[in-house]
């Protein structure tokens, strides 16, 4: 199998790939592979920090076995968990197509559902 950075160098690749599955009929998350899911939490950080710089609570992101990370203005906090692809996902903007739990505050969690997120 080639190396992660041969398959994704950044999360658009990752982001794109999966936006052409997950418009397919009958689609499911899939498992991946452990250094993908790896090099995807490390580019969370930055993808996060810029993301959800002006969204009015202070974000935790937490994925098992990889950690959590903050983001956001600060305020009330909301809890957003899953893989990181998932994560991945939502912060692209795919909040819809996400497989993730949010946590906190009814109004915080609606808001960024519909967020308008990605750079």
């Amino acid at each position: 199998m080639p190396p992660v950075d041969a398959l994704v160098n950044t999360t658009e690749f990752f982001v794109h790939h999966e936006d052409i599955r997950r418009a397919q009929p009958d689609w499911s998350p899939r498992e991946l592979r452990p250094d993908l899911e790896t090099a995807l939490w490390r580019q969370l950080r930055r993808v996060a920090k810029l993301g959800l710089r002006r969204f009015p609570a202070a974000v935790v992101l937490t994925s098992p076995g990889y950690g959590e990370l903050s983001a956001g203005a600060g305020g009330p906090e909301l809890r957003v968990s899953g893989p990181p692809g998932e994560l991945t996902i939502f912060l692209s903007g795919r909040q819809r197509a996400a497989h993730v739990e949010l946590d906190g505050p009814e109004p915080l969690v609606e808001r960024l559902r519909r967020a308008r997120l990605g750079v």
